[in-house]
């Protein structure tokens, strides 16, 4: 698991944190692997997701992200592979 709680989530820090778990689940057969975000959403993570497919960089569909935008947000729960 990866948590992470700043507002503005860079670009190479969510992918860095995506590819450590995706070996930690392909690699080590972690039976889950989980991405979990405070303080930014969805609309964010799409965006790094988008951008990371342009660059040709492969995302493990199975990483769980899990996301609570603001504190009195729902929490937000998605599959990387819905994402792509």
């Amino acid at each position: 698991m990866e948590v992470k709680a700043t507002p503005d989530l860079g670009y190479a820090e969510f992918v860095d944190d995506i590819e450590k778990l995706s070996e930690l689940r392909i690699s080590y057969r972690y039976g889950l692997a989980i991405f979990h975000c405070i303080n930014s959403g969805l609309d964010r993570i799409q965006q790094h997701v988008t951008r990371a497919q342009q660059e040709g960089r492969l995302l493990d569909p199975e990483v769980l992200i899990i996301t609570k935008p603001e504190s009195y947000s729902d929490i937000q729960e998605v599959y990387l592979g819905e994402l792509l």
